[in-house]
């Protein structure tokens, strides 16, 4: 205690300033970008001791999440509408618009009335061949009237079709936009890379709380 006095009255003597504390600098634009998109990821659900051993164990534990509290899902494809600027007459003639399908999820609801989901679904392609995708879905939503919300968000998922890579799955991620209520949701997405075309679906939830 004595030589600790005595050290700090001989660097006041000689007038020496203590070292200030170097300042932490504010996170950077990607920083905080990044930071945003991780919290709507299943990362965010994820229990704190998961997300402490890294990404992915934290991904999967709030994706384990997702299916053990969220709501029970039908999904109901749809139709693509083929962008006219991409094709021609012929061509979309030959294409098929009507891609059915049948999907099975679950989705969680947060205090914010954002949603996060996963799913499995099978359809019939463009081609008229079977696509298979399973995904992660993110979804903000906001009350429009009465019941009725309005969102937007993204999807990312595997995906597997006959006219890429012969069935080998690849990832895609695709933005998502949607209007429905808690029971019945509509969605809408654009999807460059098969072709430039717009995909609506639905999605039937059978136990979502009344609110």
């Amino acid at each position: 205690m004595l030589a600790s006095r005595t050290a700090r009255g001989v660097t006041t003597a000689l007038g020496i300033a203590a070292a200030p504390a170097v300042a932490q600098e504010p996170p950077g634009f990607w920083e905080r970008s990044a930071a945003v998109v991780n919290a709507t990821t299943p990362f965010s659900l994820g229990s704190a001791a998961e997300r402490e051993r890294g990404w992915l164990r934290g991904a999967w534990d709030g994706t384990r999440r997702i299916w053990r509290e969220g709501t029970h899902d039908l999904y109901l494809s749809g139709y693509t509408w083929h962008l006219p600027y991409a094709y021609t007459t012929a061509q979309r003639e030959e294409e098929n618009a009507f891609t059915y399908g049948l999907g099975f999820g679950k989705t969680l609801t947060d205090e914010r009335d954002n949603q996060r989901s996963v799913y499995a679904l099978v359809l019939k392609d463009s081609n008229y061949n079977a696509q298979f995708s399973v995904g992660y879905a993110w979804m903000a939503r906001w009350r429009l009237a009465g019941d009725l919300r309005g969102g937007l968000g993204y999807s990312a998922a595997l995906v597997a079709r006959k006219d890429y890579f012969n069935y080998v799955p690849f990832p895609a991620v695709v933005p998502l936009a949607s209007l429905g209520n808690d029971t019945f949701t509509l969605f809408a997405t654009y999807i460059p890379f098969a072709g430039d075309v717009v995909y609506v679906f639905g999605r039937i939830t059978f136990d979502a709380p009344r609110r």
